[in-house]
């Protein structure tokens, strides 16, 4: 059943988060495996009360704990921002595209395009397939306008830019066993040591002993991803800037801006995309009309704000089970 604003303690959507919940998603930003009970300590309530809690929390689309891994851990290198324009509605060609492996953020949109879909792939060569194959072959799209990712300047949503960006370290080696545990955490950053153990096959004190090895190296992060747009008056918009002169003076003035939380240089007709958000509409008006207008450098802006969220990025799960947990990619 889904949670109505009348049912105290479950979220509704666009409504504010009470209190407790509040709390809640906040402890787990901080740890996502943090125990039932520990959280109960934390908010005065039971561990059965925190697990039903944290539930309603998961099946309204508030929050995701997931284990994210980075694609360059999977070989993955090549990443583009796609603007997609179509005819007929959005929603269900955004559905479409989400179901590709290489799609991982996917958003309908309100500006000049209808979708934004973040991809990623091995090499440029991928990339191309999967714009052709797979996104301006789908019936309706009439657009797709592809933004790749020359250096990830701010990143503070997830995987930071040293992580995500090109510059990222060579991958470690994983086996089978540590590929089983990465698609398990994907799927639930919260699984159980008994769950990870029999999806990878290793004895209890082994799969513990891996998993704490792939936690402890950052190959695995458990991240908390919150839905803003579920709860509450915020707004998430991206944002393509072009620039005039250097580039890097934008890009230190974006990083002590706090509503901007991805600032990527890229290839295509803007220099710069971010992603921001904003407490409420107002906020988000104030920033694209005047505090990136006054920063030395910026010509111009376009804003697309997000509608709804079809794609929560920070997984890579499709592109853990494309690799190495089903059938390989041409």
């Amino acid at each position: 059943m889904k949670p109505t604003s009348s049912d105290p303690g479950q979220p509704a959507g666009h409504a504010a988060l009470s209190g407790v919940d509040r709390k809640l998603v906040d402890l787990l930003k901080t740890d996502g495996r943090m125990s039932y009970a520990d959280l109960g300590v934390a908010v005065d309530l039971s561990g059965d009360a925190i697990r039903e809690r944290l539930k309603r929390l998961e099946s309204a689309g508030v929050v995701s704990i997931i284990g994210s891994v980075s694609p360059r851990v999977l070989g993955y290198s090549t990443f583009a921002l796609v603007a997609i324009r179509v005819q007929g509605p959005a929603r269900a060609i955004a559905e479409r595209i989400a179901a590709v492996p290489a799609a991982d953020l996917v958003v309908c949109v309100a500006g000049p395009y209808d979708i934004i879909a973040q991809i990623v792939c091995r090499d440029d060569s991928a990339l191309l397939s999967v714009l052709d194959e797979e996104i301006r072959s789908v019936p309706g799209v009439q657009i797709a306008e592809v933004f790749t990712f020359l250096t990830v300047d701010k990143y503070s949503a997830g995987f930071d830019a040293e992580t995500t960006g090109p510059r990222q370290k060579a991958a470690p080696s994983l086996d089978e066993a540590d590929h089983a545990l990465i698609r398990t955490l994907q799927k639930d950053g919260r699984a159980t040591f008994r769950n990870l153990e029999q999806a990878s096959g290793l004895s209890y004190s082994s799969t513990r002993r891996r998993v704490q090895a792939l936690l402890d190296s950052g190959v695995v992060r458990i991240v908390t991803v919150e839905n803003p747009l579920t709860t509450s008056s915020r707004v998430q918009a991206g944002i393509g800037l072009t620039v005039s002169g250097p580039v890097e003076k934008v890009r230190a003035a974006l990083r002590e801006i706090p509503e901007v939380e991805v600032a990527i240089s890229t290839a295509g007709s803007f220099d710069l995309m971010l992603e921001v958000t904003c407490s409420d509409k107002a906020v988000l008006g104030e920033l694209t009309g005047e505090r990136l207008r006054r920063i030395d450098g910026v010509q111009s802006s376009r804003t697309f704000q997000y509608l709804e969220l079809v794609k929560l990025p920070f997984t890579w799960a499709g592109l853990e089970e494309a690799t190495f947990g089903g059938p390989a990619r041409p």
